[in-house]
């Protein structure tokens, strides 16, 4: 039966017992299905193992009334708000977007006018770049690369000329997006280990 061939789970949050299947491990991107009316988790059967294979981990809930998630009589239990609140109790519970409450935690305390003026040099980094004196010359000194190859920001294609200032080039490419730390932390590590054991034989 479809129904044994995933991870399935119950947390208390919010004060009730919820069901929930969970695929692939904690430190993958998570993605979150709810279902709607008159469906359960069930309904996300045939997304689940398709995400799961992408490296994403799958967090699929039976809601508040639903299967085995627990149903409460009371109801302001099953308003927008209280809903919210209580998947949001889920989350922390199972240990996800944690990570987004100290971000915000932090970003409270002095907001982002700091980390955008790194953005706003400019100016300031072409004429500290142009006054360089081992500006446009070969430099011996090996340089590592750990290069995303689907980052819509830095794309790849702006480190091209690398090797052309360089002697000693060596790029490590990973198939991951901006935040490949976040993304994949254990193949970004892997590649880490490997440079570190390459400088220091």
């Amino acid at each position: 039966m479809t129904y044994h061939n995933f991870n399935h789970k119950y947390a208390i949050a919010g004060g009730h017992k919820h069901h929930y299947a969970d695929e692939r491990n904690p430190t993958d991107p998570v993605l979150l299905l709810i279902h709607g009316f008159p469906d359960l988790w069930y309904g996300w059967r045939h997304q689940i193992k398709i995400f799961a294979d992408k490296r994403y981990r799958v967090i699929v809930i039976d809601c508040l009334g639903y299967g085995e998630t627990d149903s409460p009589q009371e109801l302001n239990k099953y308003s927008l708000k209280s809903v919210a609140g209580r998947i949001k109790d889920l989350l922390n519970v199972l240990e996800v977007s944690e990570d987004l409450d100290y971000l915000a935690e932090q970003f409270k305390k002095t907001g982002f006018k700091g980390p955008l003026n790194y953005y706003k040099t400019g100016l300031n980094n072409h004429v500290e770049e142009f006054e360089h004196l081992t500006r446009n010359k070969d430099m011996s000194h090996p340089v590592y690369l750990i290069k995303v190859e689907n980052d819509p920001v830095l794309i790849p294609e702006l480190a091209v000329t690398m090797p052309y200032l360089y002697k000693s080039y060596f790029v490590n490419p990973i198939q991951t997006g901006h935040f490949a730390i976040l993304e994949k932390p254990e193949e970004f590590n892997e590649v880490i280990e490997r440079i570190l054991d390459i400088i220091h034989k």
